[in-house]
């Protein structure tokens, strides 16, 4: 039986032997292959990391030394992760109308377990949004898990486009040691050749040559530590990847190869060492005892257990019970709990629901729901931060908010959101979108559902009848407050249920002049409505402009990320450098630019605007922001 890929050659080899009209002739002609490889972020504890990127191919590579103290580690032990693909039409003429498939491949060479490496690859085209993504991970504690995954991305028709016209389609690939982007950038010609797809060449044979001479010189290498010969030099490297590039790269004969193995089974031979015991691992340390999570049962009804972190007994709870960070606890049937946080916020768990709460006192409250349906209501931040519940596929972040989540395994998640708005990012695709007051979405293994209204008023009746208390009465009364601050007035439009997902965030742009200089930036009024969020610009002396925006995750400070800001058409790239946020756990990126950079034009009259960093991009509100850009700069002049 043909393989998959080699029917889709077929299929658009046929469409394009029919003739087209003269309005749809022409094809994408590929103008440019780049890539971008973010600088490698060295450490003591995974040296001599390298990342290789080409069109068609990724090789990523990372060491490991011990930093634990628990002696896991000896030194020499290699991640190694090679990532191939190839598309079903030639990459150098692409034809409209017909379907466009990726093969991916990824092979993870690791010495020796268990540090077993991995990667991803995530295919775009023309849309901030992946059409689809390969993952191969590892795990300490799963030494047979899969060394290569094999798998098609399947784009279902190729646009057609106007003679001029651009697009550009990308591969977005990762292992341990980073990651990376390759871009394709295509041009429309309305007169280009229509030329049929043809299938892949078949595997150099280079190729198994040298993987075979690399995989022998390895095991000698390997030999070569395990019996303390000590020899050193480029032919004891004990890993595959310089051995394979040096076979590859230098073109070498048989008699080369052959040379090389024999002299390395020589040196083998003669082999006589004096070994010396290896000195004793200290015995590790005791793990550190469990901290007060600050959390308590504020209401429980029915049966309500907990088991501790790394504990296998449950055990049942009652008011006073202290909750641990790492604990998890769980409803049975027609059993409900409410928990309060040390920040003010409570959790209502739902019957046959179960959670793990993961931050210590002094954080945000956040959780891991593993099953079940919870209310979250956030009444105060103790920091500039954002609140989190983790779920199965998707991860739930809110300022000041209150919304309702559930998972099951196996079908997914759901996140809606009675009060204020929540960003909801998913596991799968990387795409983050912002739900408003009214909205809920279904979030699988594929990304999210269509975005959709729903009644508040019912859903808080179906939960009101859970819980019928005090608690339930501070819900009901923050919703209505929050439905009458965004009711449709004569002074404008309202921001409520209306405003779309992910196209039209709620929020507003603000200058302000101070002691501390002029600023501008972003106020989301469900979460503080005197406080900057997200992005901040402020006035440099000397005519420039210092930009600081949030990451959407952790960054480790010091190292540089990319900053994309969008403005309509209008695309620009930064090289900024990540810091500690002074009053949160997260990163903020921060670079400087000029009065006279052009994008500042573009946004003072843009109708959409964008800001991403490394590649993760989130439409911003448009509220204000074309007046708000003038005032700013006229200020800045002054």
């Amino acid at each position: 039986m043909r393989p998959m890929w080699y029917r889709a050659f077929l299929l658009a080899g046929l469409i394009a032997a029919v003739p087209l009209p003269a309005a749809a002739s022409g094809a994408w002609v590929l103008t440019e292959v780049t890539t971008d490889k973010p600088p490698i972020s060295e450490s003591p504890c995974y040296p001599g990391k390298t990342i290789d990127l080409s069109d068609g191919s990724a090789r990523f590579s990372q060491g490991y030394a011990d930093c634990s103290g628990q002696g896991r580690v000896k030194g020499g032990e290699r991640a190694n992760t090679t990532i191939r693909w190839q598309f079903s039409q030639p990459v150098q003429l692409l034809q409209p109308d017909t379907p466009l498939v990726v093969r991916v491949s990824i092979t993870r060479d690791s010495n020796p377990v268990p540090y077993h490496g991995g990667g991803a690859a995530y295919f775009y085209f023309r849309s901030q949004s992946a059409v689809g993504g390969v993952e191969l991970k590892g795990f300490l504690d799963n030494p047979n898990f899969a060394r290569s995954i094999d798998r098609e991305i399947r784009l279902d028709r190729v646009p057609a486009g106007r003679d001029g016209d651009k697009l550009t389609m990308w591969m977005n690939v990762s292992g341990e040691s980073g990651g990376g982007d390759v871009f394709y950038k295509y041009e429309f010609r309305q007169q280009a050749a229509a030329a049929p797809p043809s299938p892949p060449p078949a595997k150099d044979p280079a190729d198994i040559k040298c993987g075979q001479y690399a995989l022998a010189a390895k095991k000698q290498a390997s030999e070569n530590v395990a019996r303390g010969c000590g020899y050193t030099g480029d032919r004891w490297q004990a890993d595959y990847q310089p051995h394979f590039l040096w076979c590859e790269a230098a073109a070498t004969t048989d008699e080369e190869l052959a040379r090389e193995t024999g002299a390395r089974s020589a040196a083998l031979a003669q082999c006589r060492p004096t070994v010396t015991p290896p000195t004793p691992a200290p015995p590790p340390p005791a793990p550190p005892a469990a901290r007060d999570s600050g959390a308590r049962f504020s209401s429980l009804s029915g049966e309500i257990e907990v088991r501790h972190d790394g504990e296998k007994e449950w055990r049942f709870a009652k008011l006073g019970t202290v909750l641990r960070v790492g604990d998890h606890v769980r409803t049975s049937e027609d059993s409900t709990a409410i928990i309060g946080f040390a920040d003010l916020s409570t959790f209502l768990m739902k019957p046959e629901s179960e959670i793990v709460i993961t931050t210590p006192p002094e954080r945000d409250s956040m959780v891991r729901l593993v099953a079940g349906n919870i209310l979250k209501n956030v009444r105060k931040m103790l920091k500039d931060g954002t609140m989190e519940v983790e779920m199965s596929q998707a991860i739930a972040g809110a300022r000041g908010t209150i919304f309702a989540v559930g998972t099951s395994p196996g079908a997914g998640d759901t996140a809606a959101v009675l009060q204020g708005a929540i960003e909801v990012r998913s596991k799968a695709t990387g795409r983050t979108i912002l739900l408003n007051q009214g909205q809920r979405v279904a979030i699988t293994a594929r990304g999210f559902s269509p975005v959709e209204s729903f009644d508040i008023d019912a859903e808080l009746a179906r939960w009101g009848e859970r819980f019928p208390g005090a608690e339930m009465a501070d819900i009901r009364q923050r919703v209505d407050e929050s439905r009458a601050r965004h009711a449709p007035s004569r002074d404008g439009p309202s921001r409520g249920p209306a405003a779309d997902a992910g196209d039209g965030p709620y929020g507003y742009w603000a200058v302000s002049e101070g002691a501390d200089g002029v600023k501008m930036g972003l106020i989301f009024p469900d979460y503080s409505t005197t406080e900057y969020v997200g992005a901040l610009f402020f006035c440099v002396p000397q005519g420039g402009v210092r930009v600081s925006v949030d990451s959407p995750g952790r960054l480790v400070a010091g190292s540089k990320a990319k900053v994309t800001i969008t403005a309509d058409a209008a695309t620009v790239d930064y090289r900024g450098t990540v810091q500690d946020k002074m009053t949160d756990d997260g990163s903020i990126v921060v670079f400087d630019t000029t009065f006279n950079d052009p994008i500042f034009e573009d946004l003072a009259q843009a109708t959409t605007i964008g800001i991403g960093i490394d590649g993760r991009k989130v439409p911003l509100p448009m509220r204000n922001s074309r007046k708000t850009f003038k005032q700013f700069f006229e200020r800045c002049h002054r």
